[in-house]
C-alpha cells in the first residue's frame, strides 16, 4: 500500500487516495480492477482451442547419442566449475597429509589411512557431481 501511495503521489498511477486506505480496501480494488481489465491480458478461449500440440512421439536419440550429450554436458560444466573442482581437490590433499602426519606409524594407522583417504574421495566426489549434476541446469538433465 505504502509504494502504491508513492507512485499515486509521484503521477505514476491514477488510484484514487479512498482505495489506498489499507491492505483491505486496496486488495478490493486490485480485485476489480483485474476482474475488469483481465479480458486485454488473458488469452481467450478460441485462440486455446486454435494451438497446436508439440510433437508428443518424437524420434529418440540412441543410448549413445545420449551419453556423448550427457558427457558433453558435464565437461562444460566441470570447465566452469574448475576452480571450485581444484579447490576441493587441494583441500582434499592437505586433509589427508595432516591427517597422516598425526596419525603416525602405527600397523592400525596403516590400515586406517586407506580407509579415510576412500572416505575423504567420496566425499569430494560427492561434491563435485553435485556441482556438477545437480545446479541450476538440472532441469536440463532431467529431459
Amino acid at each position: 500500500v505504502n509504494t502504491a501511495k508513492d507512485m499515486a503521489l509521484a503521477g505514476e498511477v491514477a488510484i484514487s487516495p479512498d482505495h489506498l486506505l489499507n491492505k483491505d480496501v486496496f486488495g478490493r480494488f486490485l480485485a476489480r480492477t483485474w476482474t475488469a481489465a483481465s479480458a486485454k491480458y488473458a488469452p481467450s478461449e478460441d485462440s486455446a482451442k486454435d494451438r497446436q500440440l508439440p510433437d508428443l512421439h518424437p524420434r529418440l536419440s540412441s543410448w549413445g547419442f545420449a551419453m556423448v550429450v550427457q558427457l558433453r554436458r558435464a565437461l562444460l560444466q566441470t570447465r566452469r566449475n574448475l576452480a571450485h573442482h581444484i579447490t576441493m581437490l587441494l583441500g582434499l590433499c592437505m586433509g589427508l597429509v595432516a591427517f597422516t602426519k598425526a596419525a603416525g606409524d602405527d600397523l592400525g594407522v596403516a590400515l586406517l589411512q586407506p580407509s579415510f583417504v576412500h572416505c575423504f574421495m567420496m566425499i569430494f566426489m560427492g561434491i563435485s557431481s553435485q556441482s556438477v549434476f545437480g545446479s541450476s541446469e538440472r532441469v536440463v538433465g532431467w529431459r
